[in-house]
């Protein structure tokens, strides 16, 4: 009777002290100006020959239940994004069915990857190269949303993070690492659309490398 009660109470602490949406510890980050609109759109819909993407406005996310609170406050840029689990659990849930959902992480993981540096850094680019390996359709699908960052496009972004990863993963062997990619991603490209996007999507990790080869 002694054990059960103490395996009771051992258990109710654990899932008292779990991190949860409602106790994040704002108070370890650093926090800076929220902008007040990062999409202006109200509804933009992307037809695709295998469903659609809908991007929702922003009082949609932020007002949503399941939307954990910490990934709400990274969206608005309320607290500087670190390499912890609740930034983690973001890059995490660009997994999601949810079609309404998934823009919402998309956006968040661009954001986040605009303020990252140091361990974080190896995060980003490790979930973008791996998404882009394995969900060539929906990334394609992701890239044709609005821009979210001023100054450049989610596309040139999520290429650039790519690119990085290719380097670090092939000790800076790009070439031969992107080729390995490519081959890899085209084998997940379900339908000839997805093939021609990720035909032009390592032709563009390839220019893009020149460009960082240039004196």
């Amino acid at each position: 009777m002694n054990q059960c009660l103490i395996l009771f109470a051992l258990f109710t602490l654990i899932a008292c002290n779990a991190p949860t949406s409602e106790n994040i510890p704002t108070e370890q980050y650093d926090t800076i100006e929220t902008y007040d609109t990062i999409v202006e759109t109200v509804v933009f819909e992307i037809e695709q020959t295998n469903g659609e993407l809908v991007l929702m406005p922003d009082s949609y996310y932020l007002s949503h239940l399941n939307i954990p609170d910490s990934a709400k406050l990274l969206y608005t840029r309320s607290i500087i994004p670190m390499d912890d689990y609740y930034t983690f659990a973001v890059f995490d849930s660009l997994e999601t069915a949810n079609d309404t959902l998934l823009p919402f992480y998309f956006y968040t993981t661009l954001i986040i990857s605009e303020q990252s540096d140091g361990a974080l850094s190896e995060m980003v680019g490790l979930t973008m190269h791996g998404y882009a390996m394995h969900h060539p359709k929906r990334l394609s699908q992701l890239l044709a949303l609005p821009n979210v960052i001023k100054g450049q496009t989610n596309r040139d972004i999520w290429l650039e993070w790519t690119l990085s990863e290719n380097g670090i993963g092939n000790e800076g062997h790009y070439l031969e690492a992107i080729d390995i990619f490519g081959q890899s991603m085209l084998e997940n490209s379900e339908d000839e659309p997805t093939k021609t996007f990720t035909k032009e999507y390592i032709a563009d990790l390839k220019k893009q490398l020149l460009t960082w080869n240039q004196p």
